[in-house]
């Protein structure tokens, strides 16, 4: 919602011209200072990066961007939005990684849970005070109704409204209505550990209802549903509720599927853009978080040691670092960062496979078409997807685990000119078919990788 426009001041002039010099997308800083000068302060306040990218429109990887640059700028403040995994409010944020505990609590569900930097964490963008201060600065020391009225609000802006409003649930029958798509639902109350567990598995399929469909569910002192299970078909609903909790709890009604417009702390923070932006962003020491999934990419420059030998420490030097700018290009164009260099080989992040393949052809590609004598390099390749735990490593952000062994691996069983991906990433769907549109027909292969139990299956590409 748009309000009475203001105008800006000095401080915001002079930032939003530095913006337009910086490679942030300009029509995501033309976005910026409309909203800026004609958002209400809801517009401005705890901003998903994604649903920018829908409003403007431009692809997401350059709103993220935009709000990246901006952000290093002083128009906006980041967060780290600690989210509950019961009510999906906010218990805690903070304006740093270090800050980050690996362990939160939600006084409002009465529920503690590991912090899962993928899951649980959100990055949000809110407007600098030095540019225009908003009404919700407050919202940490707000009362829990105030707090939940604003969250509610949140979720609509960035299109994650439940599809039943929440409601506050007593031994006296409530009433609420709603409407269902197709899919799977929990419905379950606020009241503790294990109370989602607890709520009702409820299933919407099959051709739309005509008229509304009434549920009536039941909570007992430990908030268990009755009944556990239920189905309807698409359509209006009402649903009667009421329970036996000994203590107030809220009814939530809550989709089963992955939330498209999730600005993950994983994600953004695997972006070359906030490792080159906020180099000095890391975690508290001896804090690590695990990271549900990434696609881990290592890659190795052949015969960099006869380089050096036939052309001499300057020379090689300078290649080197030629190739790695084609190598940082292409990562940072698909989504990537760099997580380390080790001598002439890199490791790097991305949040899906798609963008490391991507990526990885994109590089091989660009290495055989260059100019000069960086034509002669040849890279070899390899990525693994899995989950890892993110921690800091020489005050940086950097992952450990047995996804990154195997990761490593992998880019050992490739060749000159090669890219090597596991099963993990030809097991996406989208991957197969970007590479039979770029016919690049895979050779697989079966190995044993040193140190790893077992035998894998790898996917060979030549592009």
């Amino acid at each position: 919602m748009m309000g009475p426009m203001i105008e800006l001041n000095a401080y915001a002039r002079e930032r939003l011209k530095e913006l337009q010099s910086s490679r942030a997308h300009p029509a995501v800083t033309g976005h910026f200072q409309r909203m800026l000068a004609e958002g209400d302060d809801l517009q401005v306040f705890k901003i998903n990066a994604f649903r920018v990218a829908q409003e403007v429109p431009v692809p997401r990887p350059e709103a993220l961007r935009g709000f990246l640059f901006a952000t290093k700028l002083g128009l906006f403040d980041l967060s780290y939005d600690v989210h509950c995994p019961s009510c999906r409010g906010i218990p805690e944020y903070h304006g740093s990684l270090e800050k980050l505990s690996a362990t939160s609590r939600c006084c409002g569900c009465d529920v503690g849970f590991e912090v899962d930097f993928e899951s649980h964490v959100e990055v949000t963008f809110t407007v600098n005070p030095a540019v225009r201060p908003v009404t919700y600065a407050d919202f940490a020391r707000r009362d829990l109704p105030a707090q939940m009225k604003l969250q509610q609000s949140l979720r609509s802006c960035a299109c994650r409204s439940f599809p039943v409003p929440e409601l506050p649930v007593t031994e006296r029958a409530s009433t609420v209505n709603g409407a269902v798509t197709p899919g799977d639902y929990l419905v379950y109350l606020t009241a503790g550990e294990g109370a989602m567990a607890r709520g009702c598995k409820l299933t919407v399929s099959g051709a739309p209802a005509e008229t509304t469909q009434r549920l009536e569910l039941t909570f007992d002192e430990k908030a268990a549903a009755t009944p556990a299970r239920a189905e309807l078909r698409p359509g209006q609903i009402a649903l009667q509720v009421a329970g036996r909790q000994p203590r107030p709890a809220v009814l939530i009604f809550r989709p089963l599927r992955e939330e498209t417009n999730w600005v993950s702390a994983a994600h953004v923070t695997s972006q070359q853009d906030f490792r080159d932006l906020f180099s000095g962003e890391f975690l508290g020491p001896g804090v690590n978080f695990a990271v549900r999934s990434v696609t881990l990419m290592f890659t190795d420059l052949k015969g960099s040691t006869e380089l050096y030998e036939a052309l001499g420490d300057a020379k090689a030097y300078s290649l080197v670092q030629e190739h790695f700018q084609i190598l940082t290009s292409a990562i940072r164009r698909h989504e990537g960062g760099i997580v380390k260099t080790i001598g002439d080989a890199v490791m790097a992040s991305f949040p899906d496979n798609l963008s490391a393949v991507k990526a990885a052809v994109e590089i091989q590609r660009a290495l055989a078409t260059a100019g000069g004598e960086v034509r002669k390099l040849q890279v070899k390749i390899g990525l693994h997807q899995g989950p890892t735990i993110a921690v800091t490593s020489n005050r940086a952000l950097d992952f450990f685990g047995r996804t990154v062994n195997v990761a490593a691996r992998v880019q050992n069983e490739s060749r000159a000119g090669e890219v090597v991906l596991s099963n993990g990433v030809m097991a996406d769907p989208r991957v197969p078919a970007f590479l039979a549109e770029q016919r690049l027909p895979p050779a697989g292969r079966q190995v044993h990788l040193k140190g790893i139990s077992g035998t894998m299956d790898i996917s060979c590409l030549r592009p």
